[in-house]
C-alpha cells in the first residue's frame, strides 16, 4: 500500500494553521470570499498577506472562481482560501479543479470549519493542497474547540512553530463581530504586525487520535439531530426556498424578504436564529459583491443544534409562518 499523499496536522483554531501557512508561502495576494469568517482574513492579515475580496456565485454561495481567474490574469495570487458556505458537501470538487487551471502555483486551502468534520480526507477535495475542519464553538459537531487540516506532504511546510497568541486573536475577533453588524470599518489602517497578535509557545494542540476517536463518536447522534430538526423546518418552510440538503448540515437556511422583523418575532418569542453572513470585506472598507450583499439580506440561520429542541424547531416554524414574507 502506498503513502498517504497527506498529513494530519491539529490546532486550537484552524485560523493558527491558515496564518502559519501564509507566514510561510510566498509574498503575494491572498483570495477570500466576500462571505468569509473574519477568523480566515485576520489570520491571514496577521501573517502580513495581501487581501483581495471576491464575490461569491449566485448558484453555489461559494467563492466565483471566475472572477478569481480574471483577477490572477492581472495580479500574482499566491493562495486561495475556499469556504464551503454554510458547510455545503457539493461543488467544491469543480471549484477547486477550476481554481487550480487558472492558479497551477498557489495554495488553495479547501474551508470546509463549519462543515460536517472528517476523519477521512473526502475525495472532493483532490485539487486543494489543505483541507481544514472545526469541531470549535458554534461548529457541525462543538467539542469545546480544536480543529485539524488534512496536508499534501509535498506543500513543503513546517508548523507548530509560530502561532497567534489566543486571547489577543479572539479579542480581536470580537472586535470584527461587533463592527460587522454595524457594517464599520476598521482594518483600512489597522497595524497587524503588533506584536501582541502573535506569539511563540502556545499550548499543544489535541492529539489527532483523541480528536479523530471524538469526532468519529460523537458525529453520528449529533447528525441524527440535526436530520429531526431540519425535516420539521423542511415540512414546514417549504414556501420559504430552503437551500438544497447540502447546506443543511450547519444550520437550515431560509430566504425571507423581511429578515429583521422574522428574527425580531422570534427573539421575542423566546427562540434564536441568526443572519450569516454580512460580508466581511466591508471591515475593511472594501466594497462587497452584489451576491454576498443579497445573500446576507434576505437569508435566516435556523439552529438545529443539540441547544435546540424539536419543540422549539416547530414553534419557530409557527412563527415564521406567521411572520415571515417569501421571496417569490
Amino acid at each position: 500500500m502506498s503513502a498517504s499523499p497527506y498529513s494530519v496536522i491539529t490546532a486550537h483554531r484552524a485560523s493558527n494553521l491558515i496564518y502559519e501557512i501564509a507566514l510561510q508561502a510566498p509574498k503575494g495576494i491572498w483570495v477570500v470570499p466576500d462571505n468569509v469568517c473574519p477568523a480566515v482574513p485576520l489570520a491571514l492579515a496577521c501573517a502580513g498577506a495581501d487581501l483581495r475580496f471576491v464575490d461569491i456565485d449566485a448558484e453555489t454561495l461559494c467563492l466565483d472562481t471566475g472572477m478569481v481567474a480574471q483577477l490572477a490574469k492581472a495580479e500574482r495570487v499566491v493562495g486561495v482560501v475556499y469556504v464551503r458556505t454554510f458547510g455545503v458537501d457539493t461543488y467544491a470538487e469543480k471549484g477547486l479543479a477550476d481554481l487550480r487551471k487558472a492558479l497551477p502555483q498557489a495554495i488553495l486551502i479547501d474551508d470546509v470549519c463549519i462543515g460536517v468534520p472528517q476523519t477521512v480526507l473526502p475525495e472532493s477535495s483532490g485539487a486543494a493542497d489543505v483541507v481544514l475542519f472545526s469541531t470549535g464553538y458554534g461548529k457541525v459537531l462543538d467539542l469545546d474547540g480544536g480543529s485539524h487540516g488534512f496536508f499534501k506532504t509535498q506543500i513543503g511546510f513546517i508548523l507548530g512553530g509560530q502561532t497567534l497568541a489566543r486571547q489577543a486573536f479572539e479579542d480581536l475577533l470580537a472586535q470584527s463581530n461587533a463592527a460587522i453588524k454595524t457594517g464599520k470599518s476598521v482594518f483600512t489602517n489597522f497595524d497587524f504586525s503588533a506584536a501582541s497578535l502573535f506569539k511563540k509557545g502556545n499550548p499543544p494542540a489535541q492529539e489527532w487520535s483523541g480528536l479523530s476517536q471524538a469526532i468519529n463518536t460523537d458525529l453520528p447522534n449529533r447528525l441524527a439531530h440535526k436530520a429531526k430538526l431540519n425535516t420539521i423546518y423542511a415540512q414546514g418552510l417549504s414556501q420559504f426556498s430552503p437551500l438544497a440538503h447540502g447546506y443543511q448540515n450547519w444550520r437550515f437556511h431560509i430566504f425571507v424578504r423581511n429578515s429583521e422583523q422574522t428574527l425580531e418575532a422570534m427573539f421575542g418569542a423566546g427562540l434564536f436564529a441568526s443572519r450569516h453572513y454580512v460580508p466581511t470585506s466591508t471591515l475593511w472598507g472594501v466594497p462587497s459583491g452584489h451576491v454576498s450583499q443579497k445573500t446576507a439580506k434576505n437569508i435566516i440561520n435556523l439552529f438545529n443544534d443539540r441547544y435546540f429542541s424539536a419543540k422549539q424547531a416547530q414553534h419557530a416554524v409557527d412563527i415564521i409562518n406567521k411572520v415571515g414574507k417569501p421571496l417569490a
